[in-house]
Order: C-alpha cells, then structure tokens, then sequence
C-alpha cells in the first residue's frame, strides 16, 4: 500500500465578543485548525482513517515537542479532512516547529492484530500563524499569565528571565502634551547592568530618562536601602539634592514654599531643624557625636548644651549646689528671683 498526502495548514479563527467576565476568566483557546487532502495509490481517499500528529524542533530527526495527538476514525471526503490540534500554549516558544502526520487507512475494528501507521513525509514547517498563540516576544502560558522577555511567567503579567543573559524587566512610559508639548519618558523596573556583575545594577528603579542617567528613585538588590537622587544609597532612607552638595539620610522633609524642616543626617551630621529654600539660612539644633547640643549654629558644641543666641524661659532648677555663673541676669518668675546658693 501506497499512501501519500497533498496538505496545507489553514488556521482558522473566529472573532466573537464575549461577556466581559467570559474575557476576564479563561485563557486564549491554544487549538488550531489543520486542513489536509488524503490520497491513496493517487486517488482521493473517502472513508474514515486514523490520524496522528506529533510536533518537532526539526525536519528531520530532532525532538518531539509535547504529545502527540491522536484522532481516531477522522471523516475523510473526496480526500479532504479537517482535523483540530492542541499542543498547548507552551510548545510554541518562538521556535521553529515542524509537524508530522501519521496516517493509517481504513480504520482498525480492534479486531486481529493493529496495524501499523504509515508516517508521512516530509514534515511540514509550520508558519507564522500558528504563533499568533505566541506574539514575537509575548508568551501567554496554559493558565493566562502572560510573559515579556521569559517563556515561564510567575506572575499574571512576568517580564524579563533571570535565567537569560543581558535580560532587562523594564517597562517605558511616555507622554507628550500638545503637538509641539514637552515630551517625558519615565522607565520602571529591574535594569541590567553588563560592568556591574555584583548585582547592584539589578536594583528596582525609577527613572526620569531626560533628566541625565542616573535614576532618581532606587531600591538598592541586596540590602533594600532606598536611595532617592543617588544610585548608592547608605540607609534605609538616603536622600540627595542634586546641586547642593547636601547629603541626607533618614530625612523627614516637610516643605513650604522656601523654607522646609528636616530630621536626619546632613553631611555626617544629625540634625533637627529648618532651612530655606537655598540652604544657605539655618536654624537647627545640631547633635554632635557624644551628645553634646548646639543650638543655633552648625559648629560643633563647646558644651553639652551650646546655644548662639538669646535663651528665654520662665524657670530654671539648679539641683546639686551648683550655682548660676555670676554676670547673668535671671528675671523673676512668679516674684520668685533666683539667687546663688537657692
């Protein structure tokens, strides 16, 4: 017996809106349609015939890719048959896929012994329609979740593949307002860095891509420290003003118009305060390392409490016999004027 076939792949689809919840709820469907003509010593077959599919990397030896499909008794008229095939969504990775065609005609009744299936040859290159399942770059698995840069997404939307060399996560977003308007363009993500093999280069980062190259918003890989206007953040919290040459660490800024208030760090010290919108105007209590405080002025204190300027309160308590240093005036309070030895 001599059996060959005359084949095309014809991928059919059918476009229908569904109930928004319908959309939502199921995956795309992964089966296609294969359309072939059948002929026997040269002649259409009519009848039925038994038909098996299998998916391959190669032409010609190679790998099978997923299971076969097998479908018994498929009605063949005039030697045309129709025949619905699913590999799955994952067989198609943007690779090149090859389709083999088993046939064996008539039809076995189950009774004697089974005969063999007659493979068909050569495989059949699939083209480009078939991988409309698989979008050049876009990979949609089995259960719906879709993968930019990575053909094994572990989130409903997964981008990039760490397993892959030079890959990025990285998503861009722009804007333009008006025809002749200000264009802006802000990219998000975990960028990939070839020189910076430590892994710094894979933090998370926000980044204003025309205002220079750094990012201004940084989740540094490793330690989580979070770095806003610097790329080597120290703490939890590292704040920079680019220009100013001001370095702020845990800084609570609560600003106005041209003033703001500051808690933190500045340039290795801790400082509680307010500064204009200049920084050249200060007004701050400064800790120095050991405690001691200066008030008033950004010198480091002469004392455990070092105040630059006028001192106004409504009591003082001197405990321990010390007495107030002789030269001060001390107002009265509530007619009560302290006195040295009181």
């Amino acid at each position: 017996m001599k059996t060959s076939v005359k084949f095309g792949l014809i991928l059919m689809g059918t476009v229908m809106t569904l109930p928004r919840e319908t959309l939502l709820a199921q995956p795309t469907d992964t089966a296609f349609t294969y359309q072939g003509q059948l002929k026997q010593d040269r002649a259409p077959v009519d009848g039925p015939a038994d038909l098996t599919f299998t998916l391959w990397d190669a032409e010609t030896a190679g790998a099978q890719i997923g299971t076969a499909v097998d479908l018994k008794a498929v009605n063949v008229a005039n030697g045309l048959f129709n025949a619905e095939l699913d590999f799955g969504a994952a067989a198609f990775n943007g690779q090149p896929r090859w389709l083999e065609v088993s046939v064996r005609t008539p039809t076995w009744d189950g009774m004697g012994d089974e005969p063999a299936f007659t493979v068909l040859t050569p495989r059949q290159r699939l083209t480009a329609t078939p991988y409309t399942l698989q979008t050049r770059g876009i990979f949609v698995s089995e259960t719906g979740a879709v993968g930019i840069g990575t053909t094994n997404p572990q989130k409903p939307l997964h981008i990039g593949d760490e397993g892959a060399p030079n890959a990025e996560g990285m998503i861009r977003l722009e804007s333009r307002s008006g025809t002749n308007g200000a264009v802006r363009a802000w990219e998000i993500g975990v960028p990939e860095t070839d020189a910076d093999t430590s892994g710094e280069g894979y933090s998370f980062v926000i980044d204003d891509t025309y205002k220079g190259t750094d990012p201004e918003f940084m989740i540094k890989y490793g330690s989580g420290y979070v770095g806003i206007g610097t790329t080597t953040p120290k703490d939890q919290l590292h704040v920079h003003e680019p220009g100013t040459g001001a370095a702020w660490r845990g800084r609570g800024v609560f600003s106005g118009d041209t003033s703001a208030a500051i808690l933190g760090e500045f340039n290795g010290k801790a400082v509680v305060g307010a500064h204009n919108s200049a920084l050249n105007d200060w007004s701050d209590v400064y800790i120095a390392p050991g405690g001691n405080i200066s008030v008033g002025s950004m010198s480091p204190p002469q004392a455990k409490l070092d105040v630059r300027g006028t001192v106004r309160t409504y009591a003082v308590t001197i405990t321990g016999g010390a007495d107030i240093a002789e030269g001060y005036d001390v107002a009265p309070h509530n007619g009560v004027k302290p006195e040295p030895g009181m």
